[in-house]
């Protein structure tokens, strides 16, 4: 970080300078502090989150080859205009308006990459992968795979059909991703095992209305088997897709958004009675359309928190009193029957144990 004694040498440029992280430093806020990164040609790290860059910051930044750490806040964001940017490992990118476009064959060779967040960019992978020049690049190269890349955070758009194989190996290392889906699956997501292995945390958008309509499209959804981190949102809780869910030996954290479609106004019974997620410790439900929720004591044997945030509930199961790693119960923005539900199941136990170590926490407005 910049102590004091640095801040005061901007105006002799500091050339030495490795680190610029000034998150609310008002002088910048006030002053375009591009000019002076032209002259810090050795920086690594440049953290400016909070702080809006002018849009002429391409071409400033694109000169800092030794940077390792991006983390900027700006109204347009492309990958060409960081694509020379060779030795980047961590990019981080807070934008408004992001240009849609094909990624350029110059980001396939940002080999040292390992973490990339950009919030709000929309990129297409079909848009990514099946252009001319880019086919041919993949089949002949290893260069256009991304080998250390750990964290893909950028709401990616995936396609899936037959060619989501080819998509899946440029990313063979890839521990935490997250993308939606906006049409209709004509295959499995994740169709290569071996790929995946290392696939730990996955957050996936489902968002095809003809989903509504279709047969058999949960046949498609066969996760990693190595994931501790899913969340997913727009799933139907059919009983086929709890399953693949509950597959999922090691998962510890799950996390469901919607699950039933609203469209269609009928009786929907989330049962798991006869269902184990044995190494589940964190279940959050949110915006879920459930009647009825049916559980027993070996559904969730560790479960540790719970956290309910708005949606159609009347209770949660009685059964939760019996889950002896049970530690907090959180809702949200709840029904009265649903925190009926969960006082008495805080009753229950400390009548049966003595202790007060569950704790229910009710509050509206957040899920936190």
């Amino acid at each position: 970080m910049l102590e004091s004694k640095e801040t005061k040498c901007f105006g002799e440029c500091p050339r030495s300078l490795e680190v610029i992280a000034h998150p609310t430093f008002n002088t910048w806020n006030r002053s375009n502090p591009l000019p002076l990164l032209v002259k810090l040609r050795l920086v690594r790290v440049l953290h400016l989150p909070d702080v809006e860059l002018p849009s002429s910051w391409p071409s400033a930044v694109n000169s800092l080859t030794h940077l390792k750490y991006l983390n900027i806040y700006v109204q347009e964001f492309d990958f060409e205009w960081i694509s020379d940017l060779f030795d980047l490992q961590t990019l981080l990118v807070h934008t408004s308006n992001t240009l849609i476009r094909t990624l350029p064959t110059a980001f396939w060779k940002m080999t040292k990459l390992r973490h990339v967040n950009i919030y709000r960019f929309p990129l297409a992978r079909e848009n990514m992968v099946w252009e001319e020049n880019d086919r041919a690049i993949f089949e002949e190269s290893s260069t256009t795979m991304l080998e250390n890349l750990k964290t893909f955070l950028s709401n990616l758009r995936i396609l899936v059909d037959d060619k989501t194989p080819r998509f899946w190996w440029r990313f063979p290392n890839v521990q935490a991703l997250n993308f939606r889906i906006d049409d209709l699956p004509s295959c499995h997501l994740f169709p290569t095992s071996e790929v995946h292995t290392g696939l730990l945390s996955l957050d996936l958008v489902i968002s095809p209305w003809s989903l509504w309509d279709s047969v058999g499209w949960e046949s498609y959804f066969v996760f990693p088997s190595n994931l501790k981190e899913l969340c997913i949102a727009g799933c139907f809780l059919t009983k086929r897709m709890v399953l693949s869910i509950a597959r999922l030996k090691k998962l510890e954290s799950l996390t469901l958004q919607g699950g039933f479609p609203w469209r269609q106004r009928k009786y929907h019974c989330w049962d798991v009675t006869n269902v184990k997620f044995p190494a589940l410790k964190y279940l959050k439900l949110e915006q879920m359309r459930m009647d009825e929720w049916k559980a027993s004591e070996e559904s969730f044997p560790v479960l540790e928190k719970l956290f309910i945030r708005s949606g159609y509930y009347k209770e949660i199961p009685p059964s939760f009193a019996d889950i002896p790693t049970l530690r907090l119960i959180k809702l949200s923005d709840y029904g009265n029957s649903l925190g009926v539900s969960a006082k008495n199941i805080q009753k229950e136990v400390e009548e049966c144990t003595g202790c007060d170590y569950l704790q229910v926490l009710m509050e509206y407005g957040s899920d936190r």
